[in-house]
């Protein structure tokens, strides 16, 4: 589950990126919302159509929708803080403070703060964790 909360980050991080970018076709936020498998969730909260912020309030911010980044980015926290060696008399590994890194930047953003640039440099920051986890427990 660690691995698949890696990736759906990862993955959902770069598509919104590409959808919420300001050169993006008109009806990328009705694709991201698809893609995210968030179409009907969007319609029963929101009562207009898509617009950046509820998109990314939708499936980048909200710790309820099991679809979103700060959903799966609570999850990886959680799955590494459970990690053997996370934590040692009470301070955190090199890995897991990365970690807790990562989550409070990301939780800490507001909406607007959130572009494509931030989407990708936090994919990036993923993507060396997934590195980091990878040289501390696979190898």
């Amino acid at each position: 589950s660690l691995g698949r909360s890696v990736e759906r980050l990862m993955a959902l991080a770069s598509a919104l990126a590409s959808f919420l970018h300001p050169n993006a076709p008109e009806g990328a936020l009705d694709l991201a919302l698809e893609y995210g498998d968030s179409t009907i969730s969007h319609r029963r909260r929101y009562a207009f159509m898509a617009s950046r912020l509820s998109v990314i309030e939708l499936l980048a911010l909200d710790p309820l929708n099991p679809r979103s980044l700060i959903f799966h980015l609570d999850e990886l926290k959680a799955q590494v803080g459970a990690l053997p060696g996370a934590t040692e008399n009470g301070h955190p590994s090199e890995v897991y403070a990365q970690t807790l890194r990562i989550h409070t930047n990301f939780r800490t953003m507001k909406a607007e703060a959130i572009d494509t640039n931030s989407l990708l440099d936090f994919r990036a920051q993923i993507a060396t964790l997934s590195d980091a986890l990878g040289q501390a427990y696979m190898s």
